[in-house]
């Protein structure tokens, strides 16, 4: 038997409330930790957390329990929420550790599974004490 070929629509209240629904407490998107890492990876519906170099330049460190918005329609009709913004700034150090950094994820308190991971456009070198790599985290809740 084929899978479904109809054209899912989910209203936009319920496109809200469930996005509302995984961030509440206790839902899996509540007390996340946000991570960079390092690695030249394309994250797919597949990638588990040790797929993922977690950053270690000097002065790096993970960013526990994110606080995220209240839910909200974006401009497309998705359900999103902004996360606190973080700077992840390097220090000093010697030796000085340097990284690329592909992109950012999102997972449990513990780190032992992986809730979203993202892929910039373009990796950010930190090569030197004041590079930053600032990342706003966000989820977007579509329906499809």
């Amino acid at each position: 038997m084929a899978g479904p070929t109809e054209i899912q629509v989910v209203p936009s209240p319920a496109l809200l409330l469930g996005l509302t629904q995984l961030l509440d407490t206790g839902g899996p998107f509540d007390t996340m930790t946000m991570f960079l890492f390092q690695n030249n990876i394309a994250p797919s519906r597949a990638t588990v957390i040790g797929d993922l170099t977690i950053a270690n330049y000097s002065g790096y460190a993970n960013v526990v329990a994110v606080a995220f918005s209240a839910s909200f329609y974006d401009a497309d009709g998705t359900a999103l929420a902004l996360g606190a913004d973080a700077p992840f700034i390097a220090t000093t150090a010697t030796p000085f550790v340097p990284n690329t950094i592909y992109g950012y994820g999102l997972a449990n308190a513990g780190l032992t599974s992986l809730r979203a991971a993202y892929r910039f456009a373009t990796p950010v070198n930190v090569a030197q004490a004041g590079d930053a790599c600032p990342v706003v985290p966000y989820l977007r809740y579509s329906g499809n």
